[in-house]
């Protein structure tokens, strides 16, 4: 695993959240995480691109600069994904599922870009221990996209934005 903070210049990253917070970004209702049963669970997202389909949004375009630094620090370049994520405010901090994005893939890397500072996180688990990533704009993490991982809504505000990214 690395995490990169500062990952983006401030300019670009400032012209990103600004456009990806705004009400000109489209957000789409998933009554559950992708991997999650649960239905207690919601989440708002947006898929830019998928290997099966190539760009899949118009906003494909806005994404080009954290797509362009985010390549350069990839060991794959096959893309096969680009999903956004909005998580609303809960009282309590809820955990998704536990998941691979690509169970059925033997070698990729997963990113998680966080436009934002909340008191959410990411989960990772490891055959002897776990770790917790906290929610810190602007940062970007890179792991081995096996490792079993979950996203969690947040408490202290009222939206918190992360992007996936994964190569093979």
């Amino acid at each position: 695993m690395k995490i990169i903070n500062n990952f983006l210049p401030n300019n670009v990253y400032k012209n990103l959240y600004d456009y990806i917070a705004s009400e000109n970004f489209a957000w789409f209702f998933y009554d559950k995480s992708v991997h999650d049963e649960n239905k207690d669970h919601f989440m708002f997202c947006h898929t830019l691109f998928t290997n099966k389909v190539g760009v899949n949004s118009h906003e494909f375009n806005f994404m080009w600069p954290l797509l362009t630094h985010i390549s350069a620090e990839s060991p794959h370049h096959n893309l096969l994904r680009i999903k956004a994520n909005l998580y609303t405010q809960t009282d309590t901090i809820k955990e998704f599922a536990k998941h691979e994005d690509y169970p059925d893939l033997e070698e990729y890397t997963t990113f998680v870009y966080n436009f934002d500072t909340s008191n959410g996180y990411t989960k990772f688990f490891y055959e002897d221990k776990t770790e917790i990533i906290q929610r810190e704009a602007n940062s970007l993490i890179m792991f081995n996209g096996k490792t079993e991982h979950f996203g969690t809504t947040q408490s202290n505000k009222k939206t918190s934005i992360v992007i996936n990214f994964d190569f093979n």
